[in-house]
């Protein structure tokens, strides 16, 4: 029983020791007998881990580099040395010692050996023999794995392998995008560096920096379809042809001789310059990029013929020809061959235009002969000068030419029966031509309109004016006047000239006024009364008003212009003629009445009366303008003034407390005196009646003054007995009982 014990031990002791002894590719994956290097260029070494575990109480190692202990072998139906690519990094000194309770890492890598081939997968077997140290018969652990990588090598293409960098202004930049495409089957866990060269195969400046890439130099990843952007900026510094190849360089692997990728690029440098010359002048002056033609009487030509040449190197076509128009007269240039032909002109070809100035007027004539080109859709960079062609054409013709100002007579005249009155149209004769004009006579062709004009001949030289014409029409009713005025002059072409006349004769237009419908006032003030107007016509400047109210209510206080019609006029009557009547004569002697919505406003003071409302009437309106007084018709619409008493306001305008009187002596005989007091001023009445009410005497009567009155009054003829003593004022009344003895 105790030896079984004893044997159970000594296993259960030797299996623990076994299994804490191992060779792992992975520590969280210990089964894992498979080391996958990946995918690698050639001799660019992958490096990957192999981990012996000790965690037993003795030290162990792989005791050296030979089968059984540490060998990689080739696998069958591998090729023949695949296996030589795989082997230790940096290989320590054998045996490989683990010591007791450590976990040694040692580097395995696959080196993708240039001389080796063919390219591909690569695979072999690595046999690994972990021993004792004291007894390297004795074993602890082993593991046979598969390595396995892949040998690739990459190859590199530049789209396109052909770039066309266009045509281009010299000084001008067009900038075009090329690609580096990566041809690998797998990835690679590298990066590739590499190197441009540009070499100039053509081009008046080889070698210089025509052309730019971006970037010069650098590395990019390894991965399949891998796409690096390169970037090209063409600036030509000549007119000619550039070829320049581009060269891409990248090293396969260390020690091997640089690869190659090419592309071509062209370009062109386009330079643009016109020449010209004159072929055939007749008295045809060039002034830099101007031709004079001088004088040419009208009806006449002169004609120039120029040499076009293209000194640049590329082909100009016109898209149109323009003759564009600096002053009047752009029909006496012709120019030849128009259109410009569709052919174009070619580097170094010439283009002959015939240029003709026949004038058909007196003048300066200047026009624009332009070539304009689509060049700037088919060349980069075209500067403003290569995109037209252009030239100043100036010619004057000569030739007397007659202006009259105006040069057609429309007119309005306002007339009336009432102010008959004449048109008069001052006409000014310019000779605005080259040569002397000469006027042999002058008519007028119906004779509704009268001509007054200078002794005939008239002569008038370049330049000179003559204002001695007049146009003259003495209407006798409305409608139009029409007629021609003709005078025939030594004008080539055009020696009749006409000047039609047409003036209307117009009825004036009525003016209307307006007073306010009902103005409410209070009693003892000052109020403004506005006179409204509507449209005021052009020309009115002058009026006269007369405004008609209650004396007793109203009295006239004054008026003011400010904001109004007749601001700045001057006033040549305003009064008040009688008693509630108000004359009002304004005239504006430097122009006429602006238009306002108030002709005036008039002042007036305010009284109680017999009366409570005053009529508004504008009783006399004129209008008219600096010839005539009653020109225009107007119409008037009446208002008025309220007092306020009428409102039920009596009382408190005027208590009756506010009427005092008192005879004196009471009962009386032969005479008595009568003191009574108004609060304001207005009318007031005193009156004497009997015991039957019948009126006696009318003791005072009219106007009165606000404030105390006395008035002695002989009753010695009156019979004796009761009589009544009434004050009247406003609508309010005091009365006081008299006895006479």
């Amino acid at each position: 029983m105790r030896m079984g014990l004893g044997l159970c031990g000594v296993l259960v002791s030797a299996l623990l020791r076994a299994q804490s002894v191992d060779i792992v590719l992975d520590p969280a994956d210990p089964a894992r007998d498979t080391l996958d290097f990946g995918a690698t260029l050639l001799d660019r070494p992958v490096l990957r881990p192999v981990y012996l575990r000790n965690f037993s109480s003795e030290t162990l190692q792989v005791p050296q580099r030979v089968i059984p202990y540490f060998s990689v072998e080739r696998i069958p139906d591998q090729g023949e040395l695949d296996f030589l690519e795989f082997d230790l990094a940096d290989p320590p000194g054998f045996p490989i010692e683990v010591p007791p309770q450590t976990v040694r890492r040692i580097q395995l890598h696959f080196r993708a050996i240039p001389q080796l081939y063919p390219l591909g997968l690569k695979q072999a077997y690595l046999r690994l023999s972990l021993r004792s140290a004291a007894d390297t018969s004795r074993e602890l652990a082993r593991r046979t794995f598969v390595l396995r990588g892949f040998k690739e090598r990459v190859e590199l293409e530049l789209q396109p392998s052909l770039l066309w960098l266009d045509s281009v202004f010299v000084g001008a930049a067009a900038q075009r995008q090329l690609q580096l495409r990566v041809q690998v089957p797998a990835a690679v866990d590298t990066l590739l560096p590499f190197r441009t060269e540009l070499r100039y195969r053509s081009g008046g400046y080889p070698g210089q920096d025509e052309l730019h890439l971006e970037p010069l130099q650098g590395q990019f990843p390894i991965t399949p379809h891998a796409v690096v952007p390169l970037r090209v900026e063409y600036r030509p510094l000549d007119r000619d042809a550039d070829t320049v190849e581009l060269r891409l360089l990248y090293l396969p692997y260390a020690g091997a001789l640089p690869d190659t990728v090419r592309a071509l690029l062209v370009g062109v440098g386009v330079e643009h310059r016109w020449e010209w010359e004159m072929e055939r002048s007749d008295g045809v002056r060039q002034v830099g990029d101007t031709l004079d033609f001088g004088g040419v009487a009208v009806g006449m030509e002169r004609e120039a013929v120029l040499r076009l040449r293209n000194g640049g190197n590329y082909r100009f076509h016109a898209a149109d020809t323009l003759l564009e128009e600096l002053s009047a007269g752009s029909a006496a240039f012709e120019v030849a061959p128009h259109p410009f032909p569709d052919s174009g002109i070619a580097p170094g070809g010439e283009l002959r235009l015939r240029i003709r100035f026949r004038p058909q007027q007196a003048g300066l004539m200047q026009v624009r002969y332009l070539l304009r080109s689509d060049i700037a859709q088919r060349i980069v960079g075209a500067p403003a000068e290569a995109r037209f062609w252009s030239i100043v054409l100036r010619g004057v013709g000569i030739a007397p030419r007659l202006e009259l100002v105006p040069a057609a007579v429309q007119g309005e005249l306002l007339w009336s029966p009432d102010c008959p009155r004449a048109w008069e149209q001052p006409l000014e004769l310019r000779n605005t031509g080259t040569a002397p004009l000469q006027i042999d006579s002058a008519w007028v062709a119906r004779g509704a309109v009268e001509l007054e004009f200078p002794p005939l001949p008239l002569q008038l030289q370049p330049g000179q004016v003559s204002a001695a014409a007049r146009l003259r029409s003495v209407p006798t009713q409305w409608g139009w006047v029409e007629d021609t005025v003709w005078l025939r002059t030594n004008q080539p072409g055009r020696a009749l000239v006409p000047l039609v006349v047409r003036l209307q004769v117009k009825a004036p237009p009525t003016i209307a006024l307006r007073l306010p419908q009902e103005l409410r006032v209070k009693p003892g003030r000052r109020i403004s009364v506005p006179v409204l107007v509507g449209e005021l016509p052009q020309g009115v400047a002058r009026c006269r008003l007369v405004l008609v109210y209650e004396p007793t209510l109203l009295r006239w206080d004054g008026l003011s212009t400010d904001g109004t019609a007749l601001e700045g006029a001057q006033l040549q009557q305003a009064r008040e003629d009688t008693p509630g009547v108000f004359v009002l004569e304004a005239v504006q002697p430097y122009g006429v009445f602006p238009q306002r919505a108030e002709l005036v406003r008039v002042h007036f003071r305010t009284f109680l009366g017999q009366h409570v409302r005053s009529p508004l009437l504008l009783q006399q309106v004129q209008f008219g303008d600096s010839a005539c007084r009653s020109l225009f018709p107007a119409t008037a619409t009446a208002g008025q003034v309220l007092m306020d008493s009428v409102c039920g306001l009596t009382e408190k305008l005027l208590p009756q407390r506010a009427l005092r009187l008192e005879v004196m002596p009471n009962p009386a005989h032969g005479e008595l005196l009568l003191e009574y007091e108004l609060p304001l001023d207005g009318e007031a009445a005193l009156e004497l009646y009997d015991a039957r009410g019948r009126l006696v005497q009318t003791l005072a009567a009219g106007w009165h003054a606000r404030g105390v009155h006395r008035r002695a009054v002989s009753v010695a003829a009156l019979p004796t007995g009761q009589y009544f003593c009434r004050l009247r004022f406003a609508g309010a009344e005091r009365v006081q009982p008299l006895q006479l003895r």
